[in-house]
């Protein structure tokens, strides 16, 4: 195969993976029923923080609410966050909309052409205090509130279920929804909002964290499997 090399990667016990992460490192992981395969690899560091989201300036801007109706109380948290000084945090108002969340429509603008080949993903870290009536994460990225690309996940990066407490986001940067023509030399609106029921209304503490965009390398991985006739 292209590319194929041998002795790259080696395999010691989970337990050692998580402790000590040695670069080329695999490792498999049984825990709840669910069989993980964990893998340490070096891969391209190329990436742009787009906003540490811990200041309503952060990034260039204004972070701002992105419904108007249905989030109140949008402030930074410096107690309770994953990088950087802090999080953006707020509350679900009264109101009876399906969208909450924070949008900027003036970050410092990013170019993200190198990074439309489908390797690459931009990721947030949200906190939710309550998974109850969350259908999903959206992201909207783009030159301006007309000109956008969009990107639902229903997953956190790892591909499990939300859960409640802090979950990184992931948004591939394939199978977009482009809405009109954002300029992909100037990328300079975002918005990142959970998608509700119109009863999910007064709750507390949900934040935001650290958007950045990063671009990975692939890699093919050769496994063996109890079922000899299916993927």
């Amino acid at each position: 195969q292209a590319k194929r090399h041998d002795g790259d990667f080696f395999i010691i016990p989970s337990t050692e993976f998580d402790i000590k992460k040695p670069k080329g490192a695999i490792a498999i992981k049984d825990a709840n029923g669910v069989r993980t395969l964990k893998i340490n690899s070096q891969v391209d560091d190329k990436g742009i923080v787009v906003s540490e989201l811990d200041s309503l300036t952060s990034g260039g801007g204004t972070w701002v609410v992105f419904n108007g109706t249905t989030e109140t109380n949008l402030a930074v948290d410096v107690t309770d966050y994953i990088k950087g000084g802090g999080s953006l945090k707020l509350d679900l108002s009264s109101g009876s909309g399906t969208t909450a969340g924070i949008k900027n429509t003036s970050v410092n603008a990013i170019d993200i052409t190198d990074y439309l080949d489908g390797t690459s993903a931009f990721f947030v870290w949200v906190k939710i205090n309550s998974t109850t009536n969350i259908s999903n994460y959206t992201l909207y990225f783009g030159t301006d509130i007309s000109n956008y690309y969009s990107k639902a996940t229903t997953t956190r990066a790892g591909g499990t279920a939300f859960a409640n407490g802090w979950n990184l986001l992931k948004f591939d940067l394939s199978s977009l929804t482009t809405v009109n023509s954002p300029t992909n030399t100037n990328i300079q609106y975002f918005s990142i909002f959970m998608t509700k029921t119109t009863g999910k209304v007064s709750e507390t503490d949900y934040k935001f964290d650290w958007l950045v965009l990063k671009k990975g390398v692939i890699h093919n991985v050769d496994y063996y499997s109890k079922y000899g006739w299916q993927s």
